[in-house]
């Protein structure tokens, strides 16, 4: 079998580890990586001693690696995904893939002019343990689908430590209502797909004082015809997880992610099924989420930013 090269552009948060945990462990892959912080690449080659570590961006382009993962600070994204696309090669964009509008038409343009595959998603949307209300929803018509509400549990308290504190900050990372927003949007996508009208988001600090952003927020999204679904974040806390609850006509199903004592939480989560969708669209050029859908949920993201500023609801245009 031969071998994929892929790239890791940059090592700045959790991520590329979990992913290239993944990539080695299928045993045909060979990873070649590069971060602009150099102090970041130590631990990142300690734990994978196999990887090629490159002097430059530019020696990941020589290279001609198959595929990259692009895992820098947010509001390098569009610096490093651009090139990438314009060379023709297939990326996956860790979450977000945008935390500002000059961003997000940048990528958009550099797409639609060189329809390089892409993907960039929560890891949530590929937990298996969607199947099922994802089946009730395909049994149900339009109008007895009443609605949803997405939790998520998940502390930002580890963000105000030095080297981390960029996913904390609005102008680098998103702050909280969209770094960790971006895991309920993609929750209700998952579901009800693209169609959001209008947003609404209120964001507040309750118990990180710290932080630079916020720790509680909440967000209405309404698609129009009476469907409402919500998305809460609760990052104030040292509970982890992640909550979906469907509400239909004649029940509810709701998820929890993972499940209680799961002995692959990596499965649970849906980081496994996310690589796997990454090295499918590598060997096929096919995006797994068209990507149409996926630059309306950073613009329904960027609007709930707009409305917990303004206090109005925003139109997603």
């Amino acid at each position: 079998m031969s071998t994929t090269k892929i790239g890791i552009v940059g090592v700045a948060l959790g991520h590329p580890y979990t992913f290239t945990s993944i990539l080695e462990k299928k045993g045909t892959t060979q990873i070649y990586v590069w971060e602009p912080i150099k102090e970041r690449l130590e631990p990142f080659y300690k734990q994978f001693p196999h990887a090629i570590v490159c002097e430059s961006f530019e020696e990941i382009l020589s290279h001609d690696v198959d595929g990259a993962i692009i895992c820098t600070e947010s509001c390098f994204h569009d610096t490093y995904s651009i090139p990438l696309m314009e060379k023709g090669i297939p990326i996956f964009i860790d979450k977000v893939m945008a935390i500002n509008k000059d961003a997000l038409t940048a990528i958009t343009n550099t797409y639609r002019k060189n329809k390089s595959p892409v993907m960039s998603t929560s890891i949530l949307r590929f937990s298996p343990l969607l199947k099922k209300v994802q089946e009730v929803m395909l049994s149900k018509k339009h109008s007895e689908v009443l609605g949803a509400s997405t939790t998520i549990f998940h502390s930002i308290e580890h963000y105000f430590k030095e080297g981390n504190t960029w996913q904390d900050e609005k102008d680098k990372g998103g702050g909280t209502l969209i770094n960790m927003g971006v895991h309920g949007v993609e929750l209700i996508y998952s579901l009800f797909g693209k169609g959001v009208k209008r947003v609404y988001a209120e964001a507040s600090t309750r118990y990180l004082k710290a932080t630079q952003s916020e720790d509680m927020s909440v967000i209405l999204l309404d698609y129009g015809e009476g469907l409402l679904c919500t998305v809460h974040l609760v990052c104030g806390t040292s509970h982890h997880g992640y909550e979906i609850d469907v509400y239909f006509n004649d029940q509810r199903q709701m998820v929890t992610i993972p499940k209680g004592n799961s002995s692959e939480p990596l499965v649970d989560y849906g980081y496994e099924a996310t690589i796997d969708q990454f090295l499918r669209m590598v060997q096929t050029g096919e995006e797994p989420v068209d990507f149409s859908e996926t630059i309306e949920v950073i613009m329904v993201l960027l609007a709930c930013r707009e409305s917990s500023i303004t206090k109005q609801w925003i139109e997603v245009v």
